[in-house]
Parts: structure tokens; C-alpha cells; sequence
């Protein structure tokens, strides 16, 4: 079957995944502590989920859409309930969660000692909570030059990097059937029979 297919909402959203895996990817700690499988993320349109996995699953039925936690997330998630071929597992971030507060629980860490790209991001101390970094991040959402530097600078945060992996492992297993490993995750099953998996962490503060 190959890589584990995982389709995210947007071009936004695809664009910070794969920094993650590369991160992931990239790192020693994450190598010691994970089992990272061959994951391919499907570089989606901006709110074409749902179009996206109605194409692809006519060839991998095991795909896996990956959601926001707000009322769009929510419409999506109905709709791929409702398909003729619908998935099997979805996975969702927490309460009105999207990819930034995902990116945010990751950079986390990092906040305890910024390097520069954090701290022009964040440059007031008294103002580096997690919640002023979703903040930040979504306000930068469309900027992908930044994102880059953000993200590869804490590459050289090892907590930062074990939680990219421990997210992309999870991903991977729950694309695969298998039990995710962070405790985090919740799984409960639709009226279609699809099983949900949402990542009860990833919240917007």
C-alpha cells in the first residue's frame, strides 16, 4: 500500500505539516524515541477536503482527513460521514483548534529560551504564553518564509522536535488502524461508523 495518505483542510495547513515531518524526520531525539512510518500529506486546496478525499478515495479508501476543531471542521466532518465512500478514521484538533495552535503546542518548548526568530516573533517577555503564540502564528498565517525560519530554528529544541515526531508517528498509526501512543488522543465513533480521533491538547486558548 505504500505511505499512509493524510489530507489536511488547506494549503496553510499542508504546508505546516510537512515542516513538522521534515523536522521530524530530521532529528536524533525523534529517531531514539519514535517509529516514524512513510507518511504522504496531499497538498489540499483551501476547503477542499472533502473533494479532495471523495477523489482519492476511490483508490485508498484508507486515507485520512485531517480537521479543524471549529464549526467548519465540524461541517466537514458531516459531510464525509455522509459520502458514499466514506472514511474510516478522521483525525481532528481539539476545541476551535486549527494547524497554528497544532504548530503552537509543538514551539511550545521553545518559548523558555527563544531563539531570534521567536523573539522577533514574540519580542516582549512578559508576553510569550502559549496563547500569545497562536495568536502570533495566526496572524502570520499566510506568510510561509517566516514560517520556515520559525519552524527549522526550533529544530534545535529537542522537546520541540520529539513532539513533531510523537505527532507524526500518531498520525500515522491512527491512518493505519493502529493505536495512537499520545494519551492525548480521543476516540469515539460517528453514526456512520467512521471513527474519530481528535487531538483533545490541540485546543485554542
Amino acid at each position: 500500500m505504500g505511505a499512509v495518505l493524510v489530507i489536511p483542510e488547506g494549503e496553510t495547513d499542508y504546508d505546516w505539516i510537512r515542516l513538522w515531518q521534515r523536522i521530524a524526520e530530521t532529528s536524533d531525539a525523534v529517531a531514539d524515541k519514535c517509529a516514524l512510518s512513510p507518511i504522504a500529506v496531499i497538498p489540499t486546496q483551501d476547503s477542499a477536503v472533502v473533494e479532495t478525499f471523495s477523489e482519492v478515495s476511490r483508490f485508498r479508501l484508507d486515507a485520512l482527513p485531517l480537521l479543524d476543531g471549529d464549526t467548519e471542521g465540524g461541517r466537514y466532518q458531516a459531510e464525509l460521514a455522509a459520502l458514499a465512500l466514506k472514511p474510516r478514521r478522521i483525525a481532528q484538533y481539539g476545541a476551535l483548534a486549527a494547524v497554528e495552535c497544532l504548530s503552537a503546542w509543538i514551539i511550545e518548548p521553545c518559548l523558555a529560551d527563544p531563539g531570534p526568530v521567536l523573539e522577533t516573533l514574540l519580542p516582549d517577555p512578559a508576553k510569550r504564553s502559549l496563547k500569545d503564540l497562536q495568536n502570533a502564528l495566526i496572524d502570520m498565517k499566510k506568510d510561509r518564509y517566516q514560517r520556515e525560519n520559525l519552524a527549522w530554528e526550533c529544530a534545535d529544541c529537542q522537546a520541540s522536535a520529539l513532539r513533531a515526531g510523537e505527532f507524526i508517528e500518531d498520525l500515522s498509526r491512527v491512518a493505519g488502524t493502529a493505536t495512537p501512543k499520545m494519551p492525548m488522543w480521543k476516540k469515539s465513533t460517528l453514526a456512520s461508523g467512521t471513527e474519530l480521533f481528535t487531538a483533545s491538547e490541540i485546543v485554542r486558548i
